[in-house]
């Protein structure tokens, strides 16, 4: 059957972060790598920077050079909402920490050190369903995309009471060709550009505790 790129997108079910090292390669690491269900939305915000616009009048007052230039592209901020204060999600958007050791079992969050700058950034992949006719696309059910830098990362305000605690985190994304294949070795096209999909006929499994992140 032929694929069917232009079918439409819904839901944002399935999220993964990675920890970067200076250079915007994965970094390996035994708790660098996390994959979470409890993504509510990312919203990324494209930036850009007006170009020069000139007007020039006459004696007269009328207009008789005019000139706009073109807008340059220059990053995308995002806002990213998780249902749950999921204390491995939190600790990787916010470049906190996992706080644990109360009995050997039970898990925590931690903010950042006050003072200190957030680290080299991490990438951000989120799966959604394609759909064909109504239901899942047959051949290419996902689509896979890819933010290979995500930096600057910081905590949004959050608000204890009747109603879910729902964390939020903010941070901008950037461009980053050293993330060539992902931390798992298996995205398949080219990662230059601050955003890009993919159709794909897979989907990690969440899971509540990181995962380790091999060097490739």
């Amino acid at each position: 059957m032929a694929e069917q790129p232009c079918l439409g997108q819904v839901h944002a079910c399935v999220m993964r972060l990675a920890d970067l090292d200076v250079d915007g390669v994965p970094l390996p690491g035994a708790s660098n790598l996390y994959v979470t269900g409890s993504l509510v939305t990312m919203s990324p915000s494209p930036v850009y920077t007006e170009g020069d616009e000139i007007e020039e009048k006459n004696g007269c007052g009328e207009a008789q050079v005019q000139f706009k230039g073109n807008p340059t592209f220059k990053r995308v901020d995002f806002t990213i909402q998780i249902l749950t204060p999921d204390p491995y999600a939190s600790a990787i958007l916010s470049q906190g920490s996992v706080m644990s050791g109360f009995d050997g079992a039970r898990v925590g969050w931690k903010a950042p050190a006050l003072g200190v700058q957030t680290s080299n950034g991490i990438s951000i992949e989120l799966w959604t369903k394609r759909i064909d006719n109504g239901d899942l696309d047959v051949d290419s059910p996902y689509g896979w995309w890819v933010y290979p830098k995500a930096k600057n990362l910081k905590l949004d305000p959050w608000e204890h009471g009747a109603s879910a605690l729902k964390p939020s985190f903010s941070g901008e994304l950037y461009e980053n060709p050293n993330w060539f294949d992902g931390p798992l070795n298996d995205w398949l096209a080219d990662s230059d550009r601050v955003a890009q999909w993919a159709p794909t006929d897979t989907i990690p499994t969440p899971m509540c505790s990181f995962q380790e992140l091999v060097a490739s």
